[in-house]
């Protein structure tokens, strides 16, 4: 297959639609529950992240978070 890999992105519907299939509610997670959630290591997730493949971590104060809406959709979309 030859398909352009284009960047990772979640619509606001999208991201309410993947909360709702799993009954949660948005929250911010951080790099460790990151790692759980996805089974993606630390190192991987990074260079991922550098290629626009994967949800883009937000610096809240000095920490990196995630969104989990954005982390489930990404899941269901492998």
């Amino acid at each position: 297959k030859n398909k352009k890999q284009e960047s990772f992105s979640v619509t606001p519907q999208q991201r309410v639609e993947v909360l709702h299939r799993h009954r949660l509610t948005e929250r911010l997670v951080d790099e460790k529950e990151r790692q759980i959630i996805t089974g993606i290591s630390r190192s991987t997730w990074w260079r991922l992240e550098q290629e626009k493949r994967v949800p883009l971590s937000r610096k809240i104060d000095i920490k990196r978070r995630y969104l989990l809406s954005e982390l489930l959709y990404f899941l269901e979309q492998e």
